[in-house]
């Protein structure tokens, strides 16, 4: 981000959520409101509020914001690491999320509140669904 004089400046980033692991996977809605974020060791978090987060004060996670962090039980994924996200660009709440590692029964799964993902693996090949 550059100031009114032309000048690099780091005052427009800020943090909005901190998260357990390693990020493997992100995804922003349409409307840039709600991210998800999903690590190589099955953790998922879905974080909304974004696009009201204008300031340093709304968007820092350590204050009263209007940004909302959610790990979501993430207990169906097995541990398994989270390879990519998608969510419906018309409803940030209807996410499908594929997993890899060898050697387990489910790798892709759906969410139609954003929150409790069903697999919906059916008929697919168990195989790591790897972007």
């Amino acid at each position: 981000e550059f100031d009114i004089d032309g000048n690099y400046s780091t005052e427009g980033w800020w943090t909005i959520a901190t998260i357990t692991g390693i990020p493997n996977a992100l995804t922003i809605s349409a409307d840039g409101d709600v991210a998800y974020v999903g690590t190589v060791n099955g953790k998922l978090y879905r974080i909304e509020g974004i696009s009201d987060a204008v300031s340093k004060d709304l968007a820092t996670s350590d204050s009263l914001s209007v940004i909302v962090k959610e790990e979501i039980d993430a207990t169906a994924f097995n541990g398994q690491a989270i390879t990519s996200i998608a969510i419906d660009p018309k409803d940030a709440n209807k996410v499908i999320v594929t997993l890899g590692n060898y050697g387990n029964d489910a790798y892709v799964f759906y969410a139609e509140d954003g929150i409790t993902f069903t697999s919906v693996q059916n008929n697919l090949p168990k195989v790591p669904a790897n972007p």
